[in-house]
C-alpha cells in the first residue's frame, strides 16, 4: 500500500528531467527551481530543451519564458527570476564559488525523480503504526543540533501524554509525563553519535493511542560542526531568495530530514514554496515515514488553477 502511495506522490510531482551519470559544479552553472507557465531552454550549442523544474543550465544557455515566470538558482548561490516574455542568458563567473554549492547537484536527481522504496529507513523491524497519534517528530532521521523539541499532534480531549525514550534494543531509558504536545530534548539523557527510539501515547485510556516508534540519531560533534559550517557558508554566499532551498538540499543530502523540513516550513510561513521545495519537503516526509504530512503534488494544484506545467 505504502509503496503505491510513494509511487503516486513522487511520480505525480516528477517533470521531464534528464541528468548525466556524472554532474559536477564545473558542468552546471544553474538549475530551475520553479516554472509558472512555459519555459524553453536554448542551449549555447543551438539545441532546445523543455525548461522544467530541475532543468540544468550551462554557460551560454538561454531560458525563454512565456505566460508566467521561471526561477533559477546559480551554483554561486544567486537566485534569478525570469519574467514573462523575457530571456535570461546564463553566464559563468570567475573564481571557485561553484564549489560551495556544487554538491547540491548530486541531490537534484532524487528531488526531481522517483524515490526508491528500498532507501526508506528501517528500525530493526519495530512497529511504525501511526493510526492513533499523528505528527510525532523528529522521526527516522539524523539530527545535527541536540537542542531540539519533540512534538506531536494533539488528540481531542487529551490533556496529558507519556513520552518514552528507548535504546534500539527496546530498553526504556526514560519516561516523561507531558501536559501539552511538546517537550525539549534536553529533558532526556541523549548522547551524540548514538541512535535512540522514542514514542508518545495518551494517558488515562484503557487502550492508549500511540504514535508508534521512530528512531533518531544525534550526529557526532565533528559532523555537527561540518553541517554548521556548510550552512554558514550558504548564509554568506547565497542570495536571500536561495538560502532556504540550498540549506534544505544540503541538510537532506546529509540525512538530516527533520532539519530540512524545519528550514522549509520556516520558509513556507513567509512565502509559498517553489515546486522544487515542495518536492523536497515531500521526500523528507517519505524518508521520515510521516505519510499524513505529505503535501498535494504541485503540478496537480497548478492544473486545478488552470496553469500549464509543460
Amino acid at each position: 500500500m505504502w509503496g503505491a502511495l510513494i509511487g503516486f506522490i513522487v511520480t505525480s510531482t516528477v517533470v521531464a528531467l534528464q541528468l548525466p551519470q556524472q554532474v559536477t559544479a564545473q558542468d552546471v552553472l544553474a538549475f530551475v527551481t520553479e516554472v509558472k507557465g512555459k519555459a524553453q531552454i536554448v542551449r549555447a550549442s543551438g539545441g532546445l530543451a523543455v525548461g522544467a523544474v530541475g532543468g540544468r543550465l550551462f554557460d551560454g544557455d538561454t531560458i525563454d519564458v512565456s505566460g508566467g515566470t521561471a526561477t533559477l538558482i546559480y551554483l554561486s548561490g544567486r537566485s534569478v527570476e525570469v519574467a514573462d516574455g523575457t530571456k535570461h542568458v546564463v553566464k559563468g563567473i570567475s573564481g571557485g564559488s561553484y564549489k560551495l554549492m556544487g554538491r547540491v547537484m548530486n541531490t537534484i536527481s532524487e528531488i526531481a525523480g522517483p524515490q526508491n522504496e528500498a532507501d526508506r529507513p528501517v528500525v530493526h523491524g519495530m512497529a511504525r503504526d501511526l493510526a492513533g497519534l499523528h505528527g510525532a517528530m523528529p522521526a527516522n532521521t539524523q539530527i545535527s543540533d541536540s537542542d531540539f523539541i519533540f512534538k506531536w499532534d494533539a488528540l481531542e480531549g487529551v490533556e496529558e501524554y507519556e513520552v518514552t525514550l528507548e535504546d534500539t534494543t527496546g530498553n526504556v531509558i526514560s519516561t516523561q509525563m507531558v501536559s501539552g504536545t511538546s517537550i525539549k530534548a534536553r529533558n532526556f539523557p541523549l548522547q551524540t553519535g548514538k541512535k535512540f527510539v522514542w514514542y508518545v501515547q495518551e494517558t488515562g485510556s484503557f487502550l492508549p493511542r500511540s504514535s508508534g516508534r521512530s528512531w533518531f540519531e544525534i550526529a557526532s560533534k565533528d559532523d555537527s560542526k561540518r553541517v554548521a559550517e556548510s550552512l554558514t557558508k550558504i548564509d554568506k554566499a547565497a542570495s536571500s531568495d536561495a538560502r532556504a532551498t540550498l540549506k534544505a538540499i544540503t541538510l537532506y543530502k546529509d540525512g538530516l530530514y527533520y532539519e530540512a523540513e524545519q528550514v522549509l516550513k520556516k520558509a513556507q510561513a513567509k512565502r509559498g514554496l517553489s515546486t522544487l521545495e515542495t518536492k523536497l519537503l515531500n521526500l523528507a516526509y517519505i524518508k521520515m515515514e510521516r505519510w499524513d504530512r505529505l503535501l498535494s503534488p504541485p503540478e496537480k494544484e497548478k492544473e486545478k488553477e488552470g496553469i500549464s506545467t509543460e
